[in-house]
């Protein structure tokens, strides 16, 4: 059936990890599986099923730099990011959900603080260059600005911005690292549009803490996104 996993290994390595498949599709007594992780099996080998679990999930973080501005008195402020995410990724296809804020802080000799808080939800999908190694994923996130007046640091404006980005991303287990750029622009004129470089961290906590439940239509309910990424396969 769809979504059935299997394991393969070699005859005498019951204890050897192997290959992971998923059935993608039937056709007749004929099914079609995707291999998720492992190298491609060969004649000998033995299948068997599994139980294993199907999304990364966890928290992500990224800085971007905006760069730096000087005034015409000579003062030097800088501009950077920093984004906490809640994300979950279906291993079968690479779709990916996540849902985070994102502070934008201005530093300098005379000023400083939190220029932009924006909430947003992502979406995006992983495209192996190296299988278990080596990725790139394009992003595409929306979602509301909230940006401080000047005047009246009490009150807030608000509007909505967009996002399109891609990042490499180098694979090591339960940690990811990722490198790229991002293309913002926000309604309100208050926030400039900006490129801005990116480097990411991901914490995958389903395979950290193995918490994923290796059912493929309930996953464990510990993250906010729990279970949001099977709608992607």
């Amino acid at each position: 059936e769809v979504g059935e996993r299997f394991l393969v290994r070699r005859a005498g390595n019951v204890n050897e990890r192997g290959t992971r498949l998923v059935v993608t599709g039937t056709e007749g007594d004929v099914a079609r599986a995707r291999m998720i992780s492992g190298t491609p099996p060969v004649p000998g080998e033995t299948i068997v099923p599994a139980g294993f679990g199907l999304l990364r999930g966890g928290f992500r973080m990224r800085y971007g730099w905006l760069g730096t501005a000087t005034s015409a008195e000579g003062a030097t402020t800088s501009t950077w990011s920093m984004s906490v995410q809640s994300f979950e990724q279906s291993l079968v296809s690479g779709n990916a959900l996540a849902v985070g804020m994102t502070l934008i802080v201005r530093e300098g000799a005379d000023e400083g603080g939190v220029q932009a808080m924006l909430l947003g939800v992502e979406a995006g999908r992983s495209l192996e260059l190296l299988r278990e190694g080596l990725a790139i994923m394009p992003t595409l996130q929306a979602g509301i600005a909230l940006m401080p007046s000047e005047d009246y640091p009490s009150e807030a404006g608000v509007g909505l911005f967009g996002e399109v980005g891609a990042e490499l991303q180098l694979d090591l287990g339960a940690l990811r690292f990722g490198a790229g750029i991002t293309a913002r622009a926000v309604t309100d004129g208050t926030l400039p549009a900006a490129v801005v470089p990116r480097i990411s961290l991901e914490l995958d906590l389903y395979r950290a803490t193995r918490t994923a439940t290796g059912d493929r239509h309930r996953p464990e309910p510990l993250y906010p996104l729990a279970g949001l990424a099977e709608i992607l396969y």
